[in-house]
């Protein structure tokens, strides 16, 4: 439900206009008057009831200013003082950085979407490189440049232990005894790998998964400092 109030100026101009019209601010007929502005075909009456969402409590509230009351009571009220309640309400700013730029919030969703991506890149750059452009080392006090660490990896893009397979898959090229042996065969590894840049970038949605230290965090972190790198 829309709720509107009034801004510090236009309180001022409330007030004024209900001195210049006389009535105490008890008097029912401004209920009656902004009833008729709701509802000008209904008969209504100093005794009540009124319109809906009117009330002594509202009209008070509305004179204060100090929280919001239905849209429907700001108007009618607005109406019956005779004001512009699009002069009288309290419109807060737009909190967006772009707002000067590219005329607010509207205008900015309604550009392309890589004129977006851009421009929201150039704004968290420098975030971005202070985040993700370094990495602490065990042993090193200073952190290290991410490009100066990474390795480029080859990535599987199935899971191989998701794999459905039967215990007689594993056990075929079991021996113990001999100089390849490779954990059951879970190590001899079937699947073409693929660099995992290229991974990047064909897939929208991707999970990462791999053994502590084998290179996840430095891998998304070269991944983020490559896409900035260059803004």
């Amino acid at each position: 439900m829309t709720t509107l109030k009034a801004s510090e100026e236009g309180l001022v101009k409330i007030r004024q206009a209900r001195r210049e019209r006389g009535s105490t601010i008890e008097d029912p007929r401004w209920l009656v008057e902004a009833s008729k502005a709701l509802d000008p075909d209904r008969t209504w009456t100093e005794a009540g009831p009124y319109a809906d969402g009117l009330s002594l409590p509202t009209w008070r509230r509305f004179l204060a200013g100090r929280e919001p009351i239905k849209a429907n009571a700001f108007k009618a009220f607005c109406t019956v003082l005779q004001l512009n309640w699009e002069e009288i309400v309290d419109r807060p700013p737009l909190a967006s950085p772009y707002q000067g730029e590219v005329g607010g919030v509207r205008d900015f969703c309604q550009q392309p979407i890589d004129w977006v991506v851009q421009e929201i890149r150039q704004k968290c750059h420098s975030k971005i490189q202070q985040l993700y452009s370094k990495m602490q080392l065990l042993d090193i006090a200073q952190p290290v440049d991410v490009s100066n660490l990474y390795v480029e990896v080859n990535i599987l893009e199935e899971i191989t232990s998701w794999q459905p397979g039967e215990i007689r898959d594993l056990l075929r090229d079991f021996n113990p005894d001999a100089d390849n042996f490779n954990r059951l065969g879970l190590g001899k590894v079937r699947q073409k790998r693929v660099s995992g840049l290229d991974a990047v970038k064909s897939h929208s949605k991707l999970m990462v998964l791999g053994k502590p230290g084998s290179g996840k965090t430095t891998f998304l972190k070269h991944r983020v400092h490559l896409t900035f790198a260059n803004i």
